[in-house]
């Protein structure tokens, strides 16, 4: 099976794009689009122009992102003018160690903890039993 490698970006291409007021940050890997750009290309899709020549339109090289990234980049904007939260990123969507959690009321805070108790009463118990089968089969 071919594997075709990551089309990655040279340092010249990089110092082109971040020319560009479109281009919101760029690695040798990935490049990210400002929002107001998004809405542009994404209305020059409806209007019908093929998306090279949108980029185009929008002073962006087609080219050098390449084929695959071109088709990516207009299937996601589809995507994304459908989604509620539009070009926005995705509420909700948090990333790393969750919070400190919080209570409401000090009853809500004793279910949580109770809950956590009787988790852990059974792993215990669940780890008792496979110790015992370890033991058992050794």
């Amino acid at each position: 099976m071919l594997k075709m490698g990551r089309n990655y970006f040279t340092d010249e291409q990089i110092d082109e794009f971040k020319k560009n007021k479109y281009i919101k940050s760029i690695t040798k890997a990935n490049i990210t689009f400002t929002k107001e750009f998004k809405q542009k290309f994404y209305g020059l899709l409806l209007d019908g122009i093929e998306p090279s020549h949108a980029l185009s339109q929008l002073g962006i090289n087609y080219r050098t992102l390449g084929k695959r990234r071109v088709d990516q980049l207009a299937h996601r904007i589809r995507i994304q003018a459908q989604r509620e939260e539009g070009f926005d990123r995705k509420k909700g969507r948090h990333v790393g160690r969750p919070k400190k959690l919080t209570f409401d009321s000090p009853e809500e805070e004793i279910k949580y903890l109770k809950d956590q108790l009787e988790y852990q009463k059974q792993e215990i118990e669940f780890l008792k039993k496979l110790e015992a089968l370890e033991k058992k089969y050794q």
